[in-house]
């Protein structure tokens, strides 16, 4: 697997300056963070290429992402959470799990909604979101298959990943905003939380001046 392109920079830097506001932010520890390249075992190929993943420039790409790995789930928005397409201490078995979602993103039962060079970052649970980046033009899409019309990502509108007002850059200004927090969800995880703006400290009662 070769050297990857210095056109998908800005992706990759996005992605990592994401989870860095969140280990920033303390929900989770610096160590969580594993930065590339990746060793190439690490990659489950028999599993991508069962999953008909076989792009090459996809799986060179896969091997310089940053991944998010921890034992509990950190959502990047409502029920929206990473995919880590390389094996962990956690989960051996990530890397083919990962493919196997990003086959079928709306688990449909299809596997013709996503072409060969498209990659699918996130992993969304009931109401959350799919982040689709496409390879060859550089363009980043979300996809709620449970609200959007239709069940096909094609009709989301596509933003070009330098362009300031791409989703992803907009989830990371919330987060650098404190626009969404992530609270307790009482059984040892996070839930995500997110205002209609900045939170605003309450004012001071009259008893408490």
């Amino acid at each position: 697997m070769s050297t990857i392109p210095a056109h998908h920079a800005t992706l990759i830097s996005l992605l990592t300056s994401l989870y860095s506001i969140l280990i920033d932010q303390q929900y989770t520890p610096a160590i969580t963070l594993i930065s590339p390249p990746h060793p190439a075992f690490l990659i489950d190929i028999p599993a991508a290429s069962e999953a008909n993943i076989t792009n090459p420039d996809l799986l060179t790409l896969l091997l310089h992402l940053s991944y998010l790995i921890t034992s509990i789930e950190i959502p990047l928005t409502y029920e929206t959470l990473p995919l880590v397409y390389t094996n962990t201490a956690f989960d051996p078995s990530a890397s083919a799990d990962a493919f196997d979602f990003a086959r079928d993103p709306a688990c449909q039962d299809r596997t013709d909604l996503i072409p060969p060079g498209m990659l699918v970052l996130t992993r969304a649970h009931n109401g959350g979101e799919t982040l689709l980046y496409e390879l060859d033009t550089r363009r980043i899409r979300v996809w709620n298959h449970f609200l959007d019309e239709g069940d096909d990502w094609r009709g989301t509108r596509a933003w070009d990943i330098e362009d300031e007002g791409n989703p992803l850059v907009g989830w990371i200004r919330k987060w650098i905003g404190l626009e969404c927090v992530l609270m307790p969800n009482g059984g040892g995880g996070w839930r995500f939380v997110e205002f209609e703006g900045p939170p605003v400290a309450a004012e001071t009662s009259e008893s408490e001046k």
